[in-house]
């Protein structure tokens, strides 16, 4: 389970392998899939940056998103982390070294 602590007012910070483990940001892909059906959402894009650990949580992420969400992946971005356009906004899942 993901520590409340990690939400931030306008993003996720974490320790990448202590706090972002591969089966906690697949439910949280789940939780945004479940979000965007639930508010007529069908799209999202996702980026990513170049830390070891962004594969990885990218992949966890998708693998949380429901089917019927059409993914738009993005190229790798500066330092501005993994992060999910949902037409709600923006959420920002930050590796931490």
């Amino acid at each position: 389970m993901l520590k409340s602590t990690i939400f931030r007012e306008y993003d996720i910070r974490g320790i990448a392998e202590a706090e972002l483990r591969d089966a906690d940001v697949h439910d949280l892909g789940k939780a945004i899939g479940t979000y965007l059906q639930r508010h007529n959402g069908r799209n999202i894009n996702l980026g990513r940056d170049c830390r070891l650990s962004s594969e990885r949580l990218r992949n966890a992420l998708i693998g949380g998103l429901n089917k019927s969400i059409a993914l738009q992946p993005l190229s790798l971005e500066g330092n501005k982390g993994l992060n999910v356009a949902a037409g709600i906004g923006s959420i920002t899942l930050k590796a931490s070294p």
